[in-house]
């Protein structure tokens, strides 16, 4: 499609991110605006956000100025509470399931990480739900932004240089191979700690030492931090209290605990969500503008 038309995208919550998201949009040729319950609110929100070139309309006026060709986008995660969307710029409770009732048939909505009841509500809707986040690329790229964001936080967390440091990370995905090369190459002396021999294999090929789960707590006794990516409780009682012992702590970077009800409460754990919206908001928003030009661009 041309972009003379300048198509309507309708923003609504979430953070930093979608304030960059809003800008590249624009610079795309789309006609990107955020639409709040209270519209003076969300214009002093983003102003003072750093966000005042970007307009904001009340809601109700904003679906209706959609159109046929307009689109809905949301922020990743669409939901955290799994009922209303994400909202940490305006701080207002705006429920996906009725906000896709108002949208017309047919209407295009691009969120991030949609649960279930999110796809629900869309199809209940009849709307065309697409999300970025199960997008292999999307995927790697934001891992890379995680990736850096968890080092900012180790960084932070530590009172030890990351050069000759002990780390422990569990798991060996997208976010994990990522983090554990930047930490090789940081000099720190990692161990990762994979269910999978491919996992091990790949580890060792990047420079990392690579142990099964059993092996874990041998690790942990050495080590001055662990990250958890696992969204399964890969760290029993036996790690947590090896890490205790040292006063090392869990950096927490999986969307469920890493930690068996055992272990709760035996060491520090750092909860770290979202760190690409915290670290790096700029590429993280265009990273999800991008994909949402590009599959209207087709």
């Amino acid at each position: 499609m041309g972009n003379e038309a300048r198509t309507p995208l309708m923003l609504v919550g979430g953070d930093a991110r979608m304030l960059y998201a809003a800008r590249f949009l624009a610079s795309r040729g789309f006609d990107a605006f955020f639409a709040a319950n209270d519209a003076k609110k969300a214009r002093l929100a983003l102003a003072e956000a750093g966000g005042a070139d970007i307009a904001a309309a009340p809601l109700s006026e904003a679906i209706a100025s959609l159109g046929e060709n307009g689109a809905l986008v949301l922020a990743l995660p669409v939901s955290r509470d799994g009922v209303n969307v994400t909202d940490a710029l305006f701080c207002e409770k705006t429920a996906f399931a009725p906000l896709f009732a108002s949208l017309s048939p047919g209407t295009r909505v691009f969120c991030g990480a949609a649960s279930t009841a999110v796809r629900d509500a869309a199809r209940d809707a009849r709307l065309d739900l697409t999300d970025y986040y199960a997008d292999e690329s999307f995927l790697v790229a934001n891992a890379a932004l995680t990736a850096e964001g968890a080092l900012a936080e180790l960084i932070r967390l530590s009172p030890r240089s990351l050069l000759r440091s002990r780390a422990v990370v569990f798991g060996y995905g997208r976010c994990a191979s990522q983090l554990a090369r930047r930490l090789v190459a940081l000099g720190s002396r990692v161990t990762v700690v994979a269910r999978s021999a491919e996992g091990r294999a790949l580890a060792e090929a990047d420079g990392a030492n690579a142990v099964a789960p059993r092996e874990a707590s041998a690790a942990c006794e050495v080590a001055d931090f662990a990250i958890n990516t696992v969204p399964a409780p890969l760290i029993g009682a036996r790690e947590a209290a090896a890490l205790a012992a040292r006063g090392a702590f869990v950096l927490e970077l999986a969307s469920k605990s890493g930690l068996s009800p055992e272990a709760a409460g035996l060491v520090r754990v750092v909860d770290a969500p979202g760190l690409p919206g915290r670290f790096s908001p700029q590429s993280a928003g265009e990273l999800i503008a991008h994909s949402v030009a590009s599959a209207l661009e087709g």
